[in-house]
């Protein structure tokens, strides 16, 4: 007897499980309403080049005052320069916890006439001033100012399966839709922690909750994480495999445990392992071939990935200046556990982002992802048409083994990004707005390939040549907002001279 699973008991669960995180959720509304304090312009001018005595922090109500100073550049006992307030004020922000950053400082002589000595509501200057006043010399003090985030979200899932935006302008229907709901707490433990449960009913109907946290251990900088994922998904086909391959249901289940560790302010490394199980029908394996590699149509396998990342960007939403490297190593399937699947790959990606003149600014993109010349299943292939894509052929999806893309950008901000107060909202996580628009020019080009040793169309490329490459240009338009929100539209021709208009939810890279 076939055992059904218990997609809808785990429905039950997401619910209970979202009303359990609301019930425990962290009531601070009152606390937002203690005022803030900053120091002038002025002061902080006077202030560099002084030796810093202290640094406090103020308005982080949920967040550990430790994840916060792991992002500052200065320390006590250094000097306070110019480069280092701004870049520790921008990694502050980076962590996408809060609406506004402000880093201000101060140096305070000893017995100085100040009109908030005596003011209790601005604790900060009466300490500065008391430590200044005891040890008869001058105290500096360096003051973050925080203005926190609301960090439980009920988050709508909408996307489309199968195809892409353009595509699905083009010829809209609802059989493409996926439709959920992911409730996500973003600073779970104060830590930055993400804990997140979600779930989705349409094409490809799921279950999931992942949780990842970059302090497990305390201040020690190891970062920990795991995922548990139920999806009854249909598989992709490219555009020559479309009228030959059938649509065809997958059972998937995965599980998945990472553990990390931070090197530096911008280096990391990390394992991971991962177990998951692919299923289909015994009749799509005998038509379908290249649906899985075992024969009986199950493909079951643990992978072990390895990383490298060192990230120092300016704007983590969307950089304008910065580097980024990143190298990943994985062993997808164990000889002496997985079911049949064996192969390695690795995957490369290398982000350039350099201002050239004013606020004009250059951006260049290498991905490349290579495996072994082993049997890869349909499953685990790369596209170009989803994830990455080179615009001007996003109404298209191409699939293979082994993918290299390339891309640059010139970028330039036609609205500097701004941070606007909104008084007459009450609370103060919804109060502060932030908002930005730019202009890019942009060129992709990208090619993929199968390996000689993976089933799959009879039509295909099974090397890299530089002549498979596509090509594609043109404008676009970003709009960057607070809570991690960004859109663009892009305006793109390919090297076969077709037009098309590009909409996304998030910046090419």
């Amino acid at each position: 007897m076939t055992r059904r699973f218990p997609i809808r008991e785990l429905f039950y669960l997401f619910v209970f499980f979202c009303l359990r995180v609301i019930c425990f959720e962290n009531a601070y509304g009152e606390e937002e309403k203690i005022k803030r304090e900053q120091f002038s312009r002025s002061d902080t001018r006077k202030a560099l080049g002084q030796v810093i005595d202290t640094v406090l922090i103020s308005g982080n109500f949920v967040t550990r005052e430790m994840v916060i100073r792991s992002e500052l550049l200065f320390h006590e006992a250094e000097p306070l320069t110019p480069t280092n307030l701004a870049r520790s004020q921008q990694q502050v922000f980076n962590l996408q916890l809060f609406n506004s950053v402000v880093i201000s400082a101060k140096t305070f002589s000893p017995n100085a006439k100040s009109s908030v000595a005596a003011d209790k509501t601005e604790p900060c200057s009466l300490l500065g001033q008391q430590m200044s006043n005891t040890l008869n010399r001058k105290y500096t003090v360096v003051l973050i100012t925080v203005f926190e985030r609301w960090y439980l979200f009920p988050v709508p899932k909408f996307d489309l399966r199968g195809t892409s935006i353009t595509r699905w302008i083009k010829k809209p229907t609802i059989s493409n839709f996926n439709i959920g709901l992911s409730l996500q707490h973003r600073n779970f433990s104060g830590f930055g922690d993400l804990l997140a449960t979600s779930f989705g009913l349409g094409y490809d109907p799921f279950v999931g909750i992942s949780y990842t946290t970059p302090y497990f251990f305390g201040s020690n900088r190891t970062g920990f994480g795991f995922s548990a994922e139920y999806r009854k998904s249909s598989n992709v086909a490219d555009g020559d495999t479309a009228g030959v391959v059938p649509s065809y249901s997958q059972r998937n289940i995965g599980l998945g445990v990472s553990i990390s560790q931070r090197l530096s302010m911008f280096e990391y490394v990390g394992l991971s392992l991962d177990y998951k199980s692919l299923r289909v029908g015994k009749e799509i394996r005998q038509f379908y071939p290249m649906s899985t590699v075992s024969p009986d149509g199950n493909d079951e396998y643990v992978s072990v990935s390895a990383f490298y990342r060192y990230r120092e960007i300016d704007f983590v939403q969307f950089p304008m200046d910065g580097f980024v490297f990143g190298l990943t190593l994985t062993q997808n399937g164990l000889p002496w556990i997985s079911k049949n699947l064996n192969y390695f790959s690795g995957s490369l990606d290398v982000r350039l982002y350099q201002k050239l003149a004013g606020e004009l600014s250059f951006a260049f993109r290498n991905y490349s992802i290579l495996a072994t010349n082993k049997p890869i299943p349909n499953h685990q292939r790369q596209y170009i048409g989803f994830g990455t894509q080179i615009r001007g052929y996003t109404s298209e999806t191409f699939n293979g083994d082994n993918l290299q893309f390339n891309s640059l950008e010139l970028r330039y901000p036609l609205l500097n990004m701004r941070t606007v107060k909104l008084n007459f909202i009450s609370i103060d996580q919804f109060s502060i707005v932030q908002y930005g628009l730019f202009l890019t020019a942009f060129f992709d080009a990208g090619t993929i390939w199968y390996n000689n040793e993976s089933a799959g169309p009879v039509k295909r490329i099974n090397q890299f040549n530089f002549d498979d490459y596509k090509y594609g240009y043109g404008v676009g338009v970003i709009f960057i907002g607070g809570y991690r929100f960004t859109s663009r539209v892009d305006f793109s021709f390919n090297d076969q001279g077709d037009f098309e208009v590009v909409f996304e939810k998030g910046v090419s890279f």
